[in-house]
């Protein structure tokens, strides 16, 4: 059992009875540790009746390897319940609650857990603090984090290799990577696992040249990199787009045998979707063992990002044929490579999929679902998913709201306002652009300037780009070519592309060509590439000199 060969150990204890060799304490913890190892929790449950009955349940020993035997195979309540009818309780019978908790991704519940133990007079080994520092990773919770690591010095043990490892992994999790390299500096010994630590804390921030600093490291202290380092080097590759150094890095996967790893495969997937070369990534996802959701919904969110509707649709569909399900983050993504593409049939094939499922009533499917439907002009199938929404948040009020502005329904946008109101959600930003954007439509231009003179006054945090847009689009469309010039040279922020192909538009309309010109410099200095403001400006001179 020491060893992880829990189906041999198995074996062992099966022959006792054959040799009537009569089962003893000891022969009850290491046949439940071996079930534990193996996640066999039915013949886990039937050596539970059979302690019993033997009169062993009492036994402290035997209950904490119980407890700890149904939080591995996920029977949260029943090992809590154990733990409570134990006549007594020690820091193994605590720390087994603790690990549960933290292996469970309940990492709040873990901590809890801790300060309760502390509470009644126990004082942590190191696997509490082991448990501790993961829970407190898993929620990044850096107060408590530091806490144990005072405690930890203080008992004299930062410098035992799983201790000083788990603390440099629950500081980068934290994102706290100063106190990380600190703790990581202070290690007489480093492996594998503190490197690892470090190299996905850079990993998840995208400092791809400090983790390959680390590998390079590593390799000189003679500690060979796993399937878990390169994953790291390729997530930070990937997040700032370094593909060259991304495959540089494959070419070493390849060498050792890792490119089928599902988490290493997956990760060379999501770099190359990331630099936009979706090519490499359906190859190198077509290699991996197994091709789970994790693998497909990274290949499905490239392509929606990069604008490739269908591609991301057939990779729904041949995920489909070799058996994957989707999950929420599927749905989400195909629901708006449908909307993109005007794919109404596909899109409402997935609504019935989505019911049938019981995924309807997550907010983000539902939202999305509400924005596929707008997009299409089906109003009503919008408003019937909005309504039966269980969680209607901010966000899905300006969804709806927007679909109906777009449309240019004024009276609905009102009667949605006054129904979020009721409900007690407070407008924000994006509400005020779904108002305007209404306005815009329906020619309300003296009623939209007055909502954004409003927001200027009382709420100027919630403007951004997207409404002084709006307005210089206003003032464009009504010839108030004057005012908007006043209105460019007031405006708090920088304009944008959008901003100054607005205005050449509206140039060009009423033929306004001393505003042109001077628009058109601005164009220029912003994006000196984009040939369409040439385009622009060469349209309003000839129109006038026809």
């Amino acid at each position: 059992m020491e060893h992880g060969l829990g189906e041999e150990a198995l074996t062992c204890l099966n022959q006792m009875p054959e040799d009537s060799i009569l089962p003893d304490a000891v022969t009850f913890i290491c046949s439940l540790k071996a079930r534990s190892c193996l996640g066999e929790i039915s013949s886990g449950q039937k050596i539970h009746a059979e302690i019993a009955m033997e009169g062993y349940e009492t036994d402290l020993c035997i209950g904490n390897t119980l407890i700890d035997m149904y939080f591995k195979c996920g029977l949260l309540i029943e090992a809590c319940e154990l733990f409570d009818e134990l006549p007594d309780q020690d820091v193994a019978s605590w720390t087994a609650k603790i690990s549960g908790y933290a292996d469970h991704g309940l990492g709040a519940e873990a901590l809890k857990c801790f300060e309760e133990m502390l509470s009644k007079g126990f004082s942590p080994n190191v696997a509490t603090f082991l448990c501790g520092m993961k829970a407190c990773g898993s929620v990044r919770a850096i107060g408590k984090g530091q806490s144990l690591h005072a405690a930890i010095i203080k008992q004299g043990i930062l410098m035992e290799q799983p201790v000083g490892s788990s603390l440099v992994d629950m500081y980068a999790k934290c994102g706290f990577l100063v106190e990380a390299c600190n703790v990581f500096d202070q290690l007489p010994t480093r492996d594998d696992v503190s490197f690892n630590a470090l190299m996905w804390g850079y990993a998840e921030r995208g400092q791809s040249i400090e983790a390959l600093k680390c590998m390079e490291q590593m390799s000189l202290e003679g500690i060979v990199p796993d399937g878990v380092t390169f994953s790291s080097i390729l997530k930070a590759c990937g997040t700032v787009g370094d593909i060259r150094q991304g495959q540089e890095i494959h070419s070493e996967v390849v060498k050792r045998a890792l490119e089928r790893d599902v988490f290493v495969g997956g990760n060379l997937v999501d770099l190359y979707v990331k630099c936009g070369l979706h090519k490499e990534a359906r190859a190198t996802s077509s290699k991996l063992l197994v091709r789970d959701i994790v693998a497909w919904n990274t290949l499905i969110s490239g392509y929606l990002e990069h604008g490739d509707g269908e591609e991301a649709l057939k990779c729904l569909i041949q995920m489909h044929q070799e058996g994957v399900s989707p999950n929420e983050i599927t749905y989400v993504c195909s629901l708006k490579a449908c909307g993109n593409l005007g794919a109404l049939q596909i899109g409402q094939q997935l609504h019935v999929n989505i019911v049938n499922e019981e995924y309807e009533t997550d907010p983000f499917i539902g939202n999305t679902l509400v924005d596929m439907y707008s997009k299409y002009g089906s109003l009503m199938e919008a408003r019937m998913v909005f309504d039966d929404l269980l969680d209607r948040g901010i966000i899905s009020w300006n969804v709806l709201l927007a679909a109906y502005a777009n449309q240019g329904h004024g009276y609905y946008v009102c009667e949605s306002l006054e129904r979020m109101k009721t409900d007690g959600i407070k407008p924000n930003g994006t509400t005020l652009l779904s108002l305007l954007t209404l306005c815009n439509h329906v020619g309300l231009m003296d009623t939209g300037q007055q909502y954004f003179v409003d927001s200027s006054r009382y709420h100027a945090s919630l403007l951004t780009i997207d409404h002084f847009n709006c307005i210089i689009d206003f003032l464009g469309r009504a010839g108030q070519l004057d005012n908007l010039e006043i209105f460019l040279e007031k405006m708090p922020l920088q304009p944008n592309r959008v901003s100054w192909s607005s205005v050449l538009s509206s140039c060009r309309k009423w033929k306004h060509i001393d505003l042109a010109w001077w628009a058109f410099d601005y164009a220029v200095n912003y994006s000196q590439k984009e040939a369409s403001r040439f385009i622009s400006m060469s349209n309003i001179y000839a129109e006038d000199y026809m």
